[in-house]
Order: C-alpha cells, then sequence, then structure tokens
C-alpha cells in the first residue's frame, strides 16, 4: 500500500480550516498523515475498507488534489 507523501504543516494548517470538509473528512485525512494503513483507519473509523477507499476519493476530489487515485486505494 503506498502512503501519502509526508504533508508539510502549512498544509495541514490549510486543510484543518478549510470550510468544505466535514469532521469525518479531517479524521481521515489525520488517519492519512499519521501513515495508518487503510485496514487500521477502518478500523479506528468503523466503516468498511471499501468506504474507506471512496472517502479517500472524495477528500482528494474535495482538495482538488492531482495523483493517481489506484495508489492511495488499492
Amino acid at each position: 500500500m503506498q502512503r501519502l507523501p509526508m504533508i508539510t504543516e502549512d498544509i495541514a494548517t490549510w486543510i484543518a480550516v478549510t470550510p468544505a470538509l466535514t469532521a469525518r473528512d479531517r479524521e481521515l485525512f489525520g488517519h492519512l498523515t499519521d501513515g495508518r494503513s487503510q485496514r487500521q483507519i477502518s478500523v479506528a473509523m468503523g466503516i468498511s475498507i471499501n468506504t474507506v477507499r471512496g472517502r479517500i476519493r472524495r477528500l482528494l476530489r474535495k482538495l482538488d488534489v492531482a495523483t493517481d487515485d489506484d495508489d492511495l486505494v488499492a
């Protein structure tokens, strides 16, 4: 499983104050930046791994992040 690249404090701060993100989006982002696997995220958030993958895709779209989704949600 690929992990997100290192996130700088500036980007993390920007994401923390982005109004388009829900509390669950922010929770997911926190897990991703902590380097947790999709399985660990699914357990921590109480959702299926497929739901985690879908939420990652939606989060990246909300943040307008250009990336190869297959690397992140495989």
